[in-house]
């Protein structure tokens, strides 16, 4: 990782100011005017984790619900206008659920549907199970926790074919 230098020590920033402004790379600097701010070099640009064909995250520990889905789920959202378009919002995600057969999906949603995925309930219950049941032998899931997964998944809509 890059050390940082500092336009002035650290303390004396935050002392007199209390906030510190990155302007460029390896290079943060404390803010003096909030009403004539310095002029950044270049622009903010938000990055998000790679995607799987679902639009899951790829990295991290991949959960059930995001090994075996029922929809997209992210962790951030951008803005769209009239607010910063492109900028970061604060903590929200989405969750944006699979159609249900491919007759029910969105004009361009390249996503499976439900039905095309699992075909039955019983078939994403076991995948479910099975997922769980791995990450629990991998110690990377309580069993009581895996229990959860499960029951959710056995609650969830029906999944099966429509007649």
């Amino acid at each position: 990782m890059p050390t940082l230098r500092w336009s002035l020590p650290i303390s004396c920033a935050f002392r007199r100011w209390g906030f510190a402004v990155a302007h460029a790379p390896d290079a943060i600097v404390a803010e003096r005017d909030w009403v004539h701010p310095t002029a950044v070099e270049s622009a903010y640009r938000p990055l998000v984790p790679a995607v799987d064909a679902d639009g899951n995250d790829r990295a991290g520990l991949r959960l059930p619900d995001v090994a075996v889905p029922l929809g997209t789920a992210t962790g951030f959202n951008l803005y769209k206008a009239p607010y910063p378009a492109g900028e970061m919002c604060d903590r929200d995600g989405s969750f944006l659920p699979f159609a249900r057969t491919r007759a029910e999906k969105a004009p361009g949603d390249p996503r499976q549907s439900v039905v095309e995925r699992y075909g039955t309930k019983e078939v994403f219950v076991s995948l479910v199970t099975a997922e769980a049941g791995r990450l629990v032998s991998e110690r990377l899931l309580l069993s009581e926790d895996a229990d959860h997964y499960v029951a959710e998944a056995r609650s969830a809509a029906d999944i099966a074919s429509p007649p």
